[in-house]
């Protein structure tokens, strides 16, 4: 959640809600393309 909140492009940091969301469907692609991790480019 920091490193949203110091770019320089991004208005509004995420927060830790989100980022968790984000996790969730990482976790979801990388389940239906039959991996069970995830990885930097998820």
């Amino acid at each position: 959640t920091q490193a949203t909140r110091k770019h320089i492009d991004v208005e509004l940091g995420a927060s830790p809600r989100a980022t968790m969301g984000l996790y969730r469907c990482c976790q979801a692609m990388a389940a239906i393309q039959g991996r069970d991790f995830v990885g930097p480019d998820d």
